[in-house]
């Protein structure tokens, strides 16, 4: 009997994704908990969290295509994880679920295999800034490196401590002025 697609790609990423963090949920926020490298950027001057002109859409996207190239590589073959906490399926095959306590929201994780393209992600990412229904995580199948947009910025996780400070000094004045980065 063959395998299915399905199987394929819900086996591939769960391999990739235990290998290089194992133990770890693919989320953004859950991800920071980790020993991954991690950098946040913000997506608006002044650390504005959502934008009220389409101007400073503009400047959403053009950061988070900026960032999310630099990471990932235009081209370069990504995994895209969505989770969800509401009714609605993701886009792409399920591959488990997460409920970090009793009452908290379940959350579903789907998964597609993707190519990073400029550009090419632009409504979900508008969606996330505007505050949208999904959590999103670009995963760079070569690198392991990881982009995770959010409302109000893009948290980070390159493969190296090296490559995180050299992201930071490129893009210094999109950083938080706090402390603990946020």
């Amino acid at each position: 009997m063959s395998e299915s697609p399905f199987d394929a790609i819900v086996d591939a990423f769960l391999k990739e994704w235990n290998l290089a963090h194992p133990g770890a949920e693919p989320m953004g926020w859950k991800l920071r908990e980790t020993s991954i490298p991690w950098v946040r950027f913000h997506a608006l001057p002044g650390s504005k969290r959502y934008a009220e002109s389409d101007s400073e859409r503009a400047t959403i996207l053009s950061r988070a295509n900026m960032l999310g190239t630099k990471l990932l590589g235009d081209g370069n073959p990504c995994w895209v994880v969505e989770a969800r906490a509401d009714d609605i399926d993701g886009q792409g095959d399920f591959i488990g679920s997460y409920r970090e306590e009793p009452d908290a929201p379940l959350w579903r994780y789907h998964v597609r295999a993707e190519e990073w393209l400029n550009g090419k992600f632009d409504s979900e990412i508008a969606a996330i800034a505007d505050d949208g229904p999904a959590y999103m995580l670009w995963i760079c199948r070569e690198s392991s490196a990881i982009f995770a947009p959010y409302d109000g910025g893009f948290d980070l996780f390159p493969n190296s401590q090296e490559r995180m400070l050299l992201l930071r000094a490129a893009h210094k004045d999109w950083l938080s002025d706090r402390e603990d980065g946020l």
